[in-house]
């Protein structure tokens, strides 16, 4: 097209006469011209690229519907050759790992180190030892599928460029500059996903989502924390309270179904009224009077109330079940408490507290803009976990910290890391690697050390050989329910291999692939051993309470209903025999007996009502406790008088005759005495 356009311009200049004609002719030469660029530049995209471009991926045409999950679908330029990748492996233990060279390093008689340049074997090279973890092997299978040539770089293949451009301390935010400079093209670890590192280069689809947990150190006895007067409520914290609330709401309904059933009857839990008090008075005490009892029923871990009816039996059933469940719940859910080093109070009880008392943070640098209630001054951002825990354990900076949930299990609960930390004194940051090599750099080991005496004993046995030995057991999880921080974890990778990898992360994400290796490499392999280690005890809930208060409250609903079914079905019979022996009369009409004086004619008061009588004489609910108080007087008066009469003629036949000498009569206070006991015997002192 140049040269066409070029053959037709140049007669222009002399050539007046044809300047139209050639004039057209050169426009259709151009137009032509960039018709042939704009089908050149497709077809060179679709190529994969050409002369001194970046080589793209190239689906593979016989893959038909395309799908970027898809198998051996990578290729260079030429769409033949499979793609190469260069990815760093960032090791961590559980995460990222590669046995083959650890067992090549130990064979050598060295320590395994893939990241340090002078301990690094062959085999940390190889991207198919790369194959173990849960990231590692997830990489591995996409990679795999993918039929990509994987080249294995590690922290030791950190380039200059990345040096010049981040000065941070993070491996895993050095690693995503690489990514940025096109120096690798992808990161395989568990990298958090970022403001910050979304703005250096693209990330892959989450395959997981890591969430943070708050630690602490326990606080120093006798330190400057103080006695805190909330601790005294502690005892309430074997219940939530929801079932607090239930079990006070159990005091007063068990009294008031109590009084309701049992007030009026021969119950002395009741006969403190006084009879002169208007009914809602003797209402009202009667009420707090069941209450009363109730509650000491709870503290005493048995009923106390006295029951003469069978619906007060039935409901006292109910009220006992829930004392025998409540008591016995509250007891194991105290010794809860009393074992859980949850209950150990912390050097802060939640981010407020630290703020509050301006305690210091360590976090990992990534994460420092995460957390934007903490100031900035009281943040220390750390390398890596190993050093930022260590830091913390040793009050050396901080007095918490935030570490992921990986890391918790491995470290905190199942005390099973090991590694190395700068703790020389000089070091200002005792990050992972000094920065000066001449200081001390120490290795920690929480559970890998045996005894040099006897490799049998158990390591706890031996300090001296063991210093580290299962030490972060001390260490505490605050639960703080303000405290709520998870972050997405995915790969930093390159643009044109962005939607391949986020295919094949998102079909293992669903199909559990993710979650399965997760459980094999971590869940399975740090099990805990640190008792109730950072564990929280909880209050019983209302639903594990639940069905026990509910079946105890129908069975003292139940009293109840029988109790009114008696009280409408009974007492109206009852009501009106009482009526009949007021007016003289037996059972049809007929006369009532007669009654002692009657029969012998002797001037005798009245018999004493029979038991129950004052429940017969009146209806009247009102006058019942006046009732009861007269036949109760009206029979100790007929007592009295029988004795006084008893005693006259005991008197009379021990008179002797007219001019008879008797036996030696008694001192006068022997005889009153006397008299006394006999009219009221096995008493003390007369009525």
């Amino acid at each position: 097209a140049m040269v066409i356009c070029t053959r037709l311009s140049r007669p222009m200049a002399s050539a007046s006469a044809l300047c139209s004609k050639r004039a057209i002719h050169l426009c259709i030469c151009i137009g032509f011209f960039f018709i042939s660029s704009a089908m050149g530049q497709t077809t060179t995209a679709a190529a994969g690229g050409g002369g001194g471009a970046t080589p793209t991926t190239t689906p593979n045409p016989s893959a038909e519907p395309f799908n970027f999950a898809c198998m051996n679908c990578v290729f260079e330029a030429d769409g033949v050759t499979p793609k190469v990748v260069k990815a760093m492996y960032l090791v961590s233990p559980s995460v990222v790992e590669n046995p083959k060279a650890e067992a090549a390093a130990a064979a050598l008689g060295r320590d395994y180190n893939c990241d340090d340049p002078k301990l690094a074997v062959p085999e940390c090279f190889v991207a198919d030892n790369w194959n173990s973890g849960w990231v590692g092997e997830l990489s591995h299978k996409i990679f795999t599928n993918l039929g990509a040539n994987v080249i294995a770089l590690t922290r030791a293949n950190f380039s200059a460029i990345s040096y010049q451009t981040y000065t941070g301390g993070s491996s895993f935010t050095r690693c995503v500059w690489e990514v940025n400079k096109r120096q690798v093209d992808l990161c395989v670890g568990d990298f958090w996903e970022t403001n910050e590192r979304r703005a250096i280069a693209p990330f892959s689809s989450s395959f997981d989502l890591d969430t943070m947990r708050l630690l602490t150190m326990p606080a120093v006895e006798g330190g400057d924390d103080g006695f805190d007067p909330m601790k005294l409520l502690d005892i309430f914290k074997p219940f939530n309270n929801a079932v607090w609330g239930i079990v006070v709401g159990m005091f007063f309904f068990t009294g008031i179904l109590m009084y309701i059933v049992e007030a009026g009857s021969d119950n002395s839990d009741y006969e403190y009224e006084d009879a002169c008090q208007s009914p809602i008075v003797r209402y009202l005490q009667g009420f707090t009077k069941g209450v009363y009892l109730s509650t000491l029923g709870l503290l005493t871990a048995g009923p106390t109330h006295n029951v003469t009816k069978w619906p007060g039996r039935i409901i006292l059933f109910g009220f006992a079940l829930f004392i025998y469940v409540t008591v016995a719940s509250y007891a194991a859910s105290l010794i809860n408490f009393l074992i859980s080093t949850d209950n150990t109070p912390g050097k802060i009880a939640s981010m407020k507290d630290l703020v509050t008392k301006g305690r210091s943070l360590c976090l990992l640098e990534a994460m420092a803009d995460l957390v934007p209630e903490v100031p900035n001054s009281k943040k220390v951002g750390m390398d890596d976990y190993g050093p930022m825990v260590e830091k913390m354990y040793r009050n050396a900076g901080c007095q918490a910290s935030i570490i992921g949930k990986t890391q918790y299990q491995s470290m905190i609960q199942a005390q099973a890391a090991t590694f190395k930390v700068c703790t020389d004194k000089r070091d200002p940051k005792q990050f992972t690697t000094c920065t000066n090599p001449d200081f001390e750099q120490s290795t920690i080991a929480l559970g890998d050390c045996t005894c040099s005496s006897d490799p049998a004993k158990d390591p706890l046995t031996c300090p001296d050989d063991c210093p580290d030995h299962h030490k972060y057991c001390k260490i505490l999880e605050v639960k703080d329910g303000a405290f709520q921080l998870a972050i997405g974890m995915s790969f930093p990778v390159t643009p044109d291999m962005l939607d391949y990898i986020s295919a094949w992360v998102v079909r293992y994400r669903l199909d559990n692939t993710v979650t399965k290796m997760r459980d094999l490499y971590v869940t399975s392999q740090y099990q805990p051993i640190c008792e109730v280690a950072g564990e929280e005890a909880s209050g019983l809930t209302i639903e594990q309470m639940g069905g026990t208060y509910t079946i105890s409250s129908v069975i003292m609903v139940f009293g109840m209903i029988v109790h009114l079914i008696q009280f409408f079905l009974y007492r109206t019979p009852k009501e009106d025999a009482g009526e009949k022996d007021a007016l003289g009369e037996g059972e049809e009409g007929e006369p009532a007996p007669a009654g002692p004086e009657e029969k012998d004619g002797a001037d005798m008061p009245p018999a004493p009502p029979q038991k129950g009588a004052e429940q017969e004489v009146n209806g009247d609910k009102g006058s019942a406790f006046e009732q009861r108080v007269i036949t109760a007087v009206s029979a100790k008066l007929n007592q009295l008088m029988e004795r006084i009469d008893a005693l006259e003629m005991s008197m009379a036949k021990q008179q002797p005759a007219p001019g008879q000498t008797g036996p030696a009569q008694p001192e006068p206070e022997q005889q009153v005495n006397g008299w006394l006991a006999f009219l009221s015997p096995g008493q003390q002192t007369p009525e």
